[in-house]
């Protein structure tokens, strides 16, 4: 039977991402559900607290689709798009890692449809079906790692320091994600954070509060960023601009503009480090689109970081074997 799989690096889903229709009731609607979920979320810390119960909710029907406001198919558009990591075996024996592109994901499916490149393409392997995860067959070959391209380059940056795949040994990648695979074949035994978790359902759910982001490109970010900048300076703090430096890796668009030498001398970096540490914290009910894609950054920086050691331990000894 089939079902979803997910991104290895980010634990999110290639499809099923449903849009709410935009309307006064609707939106109305989605907020008291969102509400209603804080409160069982806050009640459920404390075993001995009930939620409390509001008689507007009695009728209202759960809400399975993400915000207008805050998404739409120009910013999800790339969690369609699916690509892999995945093992060709040459005819010497030995195992060629590949990693391939231009995927896309059948959602009536587990498997992904793959367009090889040609100089790696097995004889019949186009129009061919791939299994994610899990141990592949004759009918359905594999298995194949399964991910997003922006993931994939927030974790070779977490890596090397660059976006780009070229120094990621992928065959130490692949061995170290394939150790991590789950029973159900639908993504890795990693931290994905409480809200993708509840998701990853035989297929994906989406819970309202907890929309998906492009963690890249940010177009509103660099200015609400640089206005934050400009209402918080007073003065220089060296141990809190290497906090930022050290802490936050993965706000490379700060780190750009501090190497460019375009940021105040006198800048308050303690203020700077405790606003940004807090409205970037990935959490619940985050509505601020300038900033919901940065927080998703931020989480699957988190993932990568669990990647890490693993992989550079499968690098020290794949270094020896050589």
């Amino acid at each position: 039977m089939a079902y979803d799989c997910y991104c290895a690096i980010c634990g999110v889903g290639f499809c099923g991402m449903h849009i709410e229709t935009p309307s006064q009731t609707s939106l109305e609607r989605r907020q008291r559900w969102i509400e209603k979920r804080y409160r069982a979320r806050e009640a459920s810390k404390n075993n001995n607290c009930q939620v409390p119960h509001d008689p507007s909710e009695d009728h209202d029907d759960p809400v399975r689709s993400y915000d207008p406001r805050l998404v739409g198919w120009d910013n999800i558009s790339w969690l369609y798009k699916a690509y892999c990591l995945g093992s060709n075996p040459q005819p010497s024996g030995k195992t060629k890692i590949q990693h391939h592109h231009n995927h896309h994901h059948r959602p009536e499916t587990q498997c992904l449809c793959m367009v090889w490149r040609p100089d790696s393409c097995p004889a019949n392997a186009i129009n061919l079906t791939f299994q994610s995860y899990g141990s592949g067959s004759g009918d359905t070959p594999g298995p194949v790692i399964p991910f997003h391209w922006c993931c994939f380059e927030i974790l070779a940056r977490a890596l090397t320091g660059s976006p780009s795949p070229d120094h990621v040994d992928m065959e130490v990648l692949y061995a170290v994600m394939m150790d991590l695979c789950n029973m159900t074949g639908s993504a890795l035994h990693l931290s994905y954070g409480t809200e993708v978790h509840e998701s990853q359902g035989r297929y994906w759910e989406c819970i309202p509060g907890a929309e998906a982001s492009r963690p890249l490109t940010h177009p509103a970010w660099g200015h609400r960023f640089l206005t934050k900048i400009v209402q918080i300076v007073t003065q220089h703090n060296y141990f809190w601009e290497k906090a930022v430096q050290y802490n936050m890796p993965w706000l490379w668009e700060f780190h750009a503009l501090k190497l460019e030498k375009t940021l105040p001398e006198d800048l308050n970096y303690k203020r700077l480090y405790l606003w940004l540490d807090k409205m970037t914290a990935p959490r619940y009910g985050m509505d601020d689109l300038a900033l919901t894609g940065v927080a998703n950054r931020r989480r699957i920086w988190g993932v990568c970081q669990q990647l890490a050691p693993r992989y550079f331990k499968g690098l020290k000894q794949a270094r020896k074997q050589t």
